[in-house]
């Protein structure tokens, strides 16, 4: 059974569902969610968390499994994805906009 209650987070036309961690005071995405979130691709968002672990902004034991059911085929199937907590999230999504603001400003 999932530990997590899910909250659908809705601004415009974007929407996302988001884990809610009452227990531990979090909300917990996947990579995936975050790529859409920050509106970047996973591989951008693995890369800042490669880089966040290795020089020890975060560690990644802050990271959990859960399950997802998608639609393969016509047919429901279970994964296993990792998902990160608030902090990771908001340290990548930080990472993000510093480089971005870095490459605007040499315009």
């Amino acid at each position: 059974m999932e530990k997590y209650d899910i909250v659908k987070f809705v601004d415009n036309d974007f929407e996302l569902d988001v884990r809610t961690d009452k227990e531990n005071e979090t909300v917990w995405l996947s990579q995936k969610e975050m790529a859409l979130l920050f509106a970047v691709s996973t591989d951008n968002i693995g890369l800042h968390m490669k880089n966040i672990i290795a020089e020890k902004e975060l560690d990644d034991s802050t990271t959990e499994e859960s399950s997802v059911v998608q639609i393969e085929e016509n047919r429901k199937v279970t994964r296993k994805i990792t998902i990160h907590p608030f902090n990771v999230w908001i340290v990548i999504f930080l990472n993000i906009h510093i480089i971005f603001l870095k490459d605007k400003s040499s315009i």
